[in-house]
């Protein structure tokens, strides 16, 4: 919950024996561990229900980027295949026109 690392925490061992004197600092150091804890239980109370409840969006939303980069990495076809003709289009290939016919 906090990045406390060695140096950071005698410091506050150190401020706190300041402030609060050696016959004190046990039980604001218990205080403190009692609100620690239960603001844990509380969190942990309120991440169960909000986790189940976008676990269907996240698994929608992972799909879709699996899809995606499914699609992005895919080889292309060069020579796709041809789509069937349409009324409009020609049913044979149109021959190219020559220049000097002109």
């Amino acid at each position: 919950m906090f990045d406390l690392s060695p140096e950071k925490l005698m410091v506050l061992l150190a401020v706190g024996l300041m402030v609060l004197g050696p016959n004190r600092l046990p039980e604001a150091a218990r205080t403190v561990a009692r609100g620690l804890a239960r603001a844990q239980q509380l969190s942990a109370g309120w991440a169960d229900p909000i986790r189940s409840s976008l676990a269907e969006p996240h698994r929608v939303l992972n799909d879709a980027v699996h899809e995606m980069r499914h699609a992005m990495h895919a080889p292309t076809d060069p020579n796709p295949p041809a789509s069937p003709a349409s009324p409009a289009s020609p049913t044979h290939p149109v021959e190219p026109v020559d220049p000097t016919l002109n």
